[in-house]
């Protein structure tokens, strides 16, 4: 991702070496070989989506040039927003239909099924980087390619181990009973075949703690990485959980280590977009989040990232237009979506009586569908000054309190909104939560889930950032 992100910043330029390795690798020593692999791999992105949009050009003794044409690859949020409020001329409708095509294609080749391979290793290493993107389709491709190879080789324990992690991970989302149930098939049979086996003891965490055993998750994630330094899969959990502890240095340097050992992959590049957003630097966040929307405007977790920024840095106009483009718009993104943000973007904008109460009853309603929508409403309410109303939705998101959020019964087919795999806090840390941080309420939630158990018995303190909303 560094490489491509680099090479697209300085599209029709040449770029040396020298700084190939400093941006993908920061100064780490490695070799000619890991530079060719990510050139590989970004030639491999040019080959899937067509020869027309762009190619890798080597300068011998000197580096490479990104070759192509890149129209509209301006601000695209901010040029989304001029457009809707001026109209748009044909032509610019042209550049946006092509910004887009090449921005979308540059992440099929991680998507698209897969052709035949030489062996089963090569097959297990792109299931894995399927799951390393991070797209809501890509543990459905990842576990439909290690099947075909458990088919051919059934005691593969890398290919179980890794369908372990993917059916586990997902488990929360759908089809929980069933695929909690293969989970476990697939973690005992890889454990039987190797009982270190990293991806199915990450696997296991999901079945064994929940998100408030912040202890026991960490001395298993570090288990894990002991073993096994470099697991992308253990590393980005280990960088989930600090940042939800609120050890956002901690997180940053774990996810910084992600980037240098892959650079391909977009997930740990947009936490540092956000991580970025939570120190106060927006102008590094809007940097990062820009290059990556344009690269992939659909992947839902990158399109919520840069959502958010814009959301709670005054510019909810730009914020508003993405919700507009539709072209654009991830399947995740529901139409009660639309209905919560649109008061609540009032409500910054204007913070008047009437513009609060409507933006807390669409922020409550909102809560109750779901548990990202939840989070976003607990940060909207922070962010307008409805304090009870984000304390309401978080004690019913985290423990169940309240009938803001009320318990759902478990059918075998849907999560709960309550379930402890949902009760993540890693939004907590961010900008519009400044306000409820302050609340005195605060100390007795963060009681409640075990961080200030957790920071005693480490010797740590919660670096949340002592700053408010720009």
């Amino acid at each position: 991702m560094q490489v491509f992100l680099l090479l697209l910043d300085h599209a029709n330029e040449v770029v040396t070496r020298d700084a190939i390795f400093a941006a993908g690798w920061g100064g780490a020593m490695v070799g000619d070989d890991s530079l060719n692999r990510a050139i590989n791999r970004v030639r491999r992105i040019a080959a899937e989506t067509g020869p027309d949009l762009f190619e890798i050009e080597t300068i011998p003794r000197t580096g490479y040039r990104l070759i192509g044409d890149f129209p509209g690859f301006e601000t695209r949020a901010e040029s989304i927003e001029a457009t809707r409020t001026q109209g748009l001329s044909r032509r610019a409708l042209a550049l946006a239909g092509g910004a887009v095509a090449i921005s979308a294609g540059a992440g099929l080749w991680f998507l698209k099924p897969h052709r035949a391979r030489s062996g089963t290793d090569d097959r297990v290493e792109e299931a894995g980087q399927i799951l390393r993107f991070g797209q809501s389709t890509s543990e459905v491709s990842a576990t439909a390619l290690l099947k075909e190879v458990l088919a051919q080789d059934p005691n593969n324990s890398e290919a179980l181990g890794l369908l372990a992690y993917a059916l586990a991970e997902s488990a929360v989302e759908k089809d929980a009973g069933s695929r909690i149930a293969e989970a476990k098939v697939a973690i005992d049979r890889a454990l039987a075949l190797d009982p270190r086996n990293p991806n199915a003891r990450l696997a296991l965490l999901f079945f064994n703690t929940s998100n408030f055993d912040w202890v026991q998750t960490e001395d298993e994630l570090l288990a894990v990485l002991k073993d096994d330094p470099d697991n992308h899969f253990a590393l980005s959990r280990l960088v989930f959980l600090y940042q939800g502890a609120g050890l956002t240095g901690r997180s940053w340097d774990v996810n910084e280590r992600l980037i240098k050992l892959d650079p391909v992959a977009p997930i740990p590049m947009m936490r540092r977009g956000l991580k970025s957003w939570i120190y106060g630097r927006t102008a590094e966040a809007d940097k990062v989040l820009e290059r990556l929307i344009r690269i992939w405007p659909a992947h839902a977790s990158i399109w919520n990232a840069r959502f958010l920024v814009l959301a709670f840095t005054d510019r909810t106009g730009a914020a508003q237009a993405m919700l507009d483009y539709t072209a654009a718009l991830p399947k995740s993104v529901k139409p009660a979506s639309m209905v919560q943000w649109r008061p609540t973007f009032a409500a910054l904008d204007s913070p008047t009586p009437a513009n609060r109460r409507a933006a807390v009853e669409a922020n409550i309603a909102a809560a109750r569908q779901s548990a990202g929508q939840a989070a976003y409403a607990a940060m909207a309410m922070s962010a307008i000054g409805e304090l009870d109303a984000a304390y309401a939705i978080t004690n019913g998101l985290m423990f169940a309190h309240g009938d803001v959020i009320p318990k759902r019964p478990a059918d075998g087919s849907t999560s709960l909104i309550n379930d402890q795999s949902w009760r993540h806090t890693q939004w907590i840390s961010t900008p519009p939560m400044f306000a409820f941080r302050q609340d005195p309420r605060f100390q007795s939630l963060c009681d409640g889930m075990g961080l200030t158990a957790y920071w005693k018995l480490r010797g740590v303190r919660p670096d949340y950032p002592p700053t408010r909303m720009p």
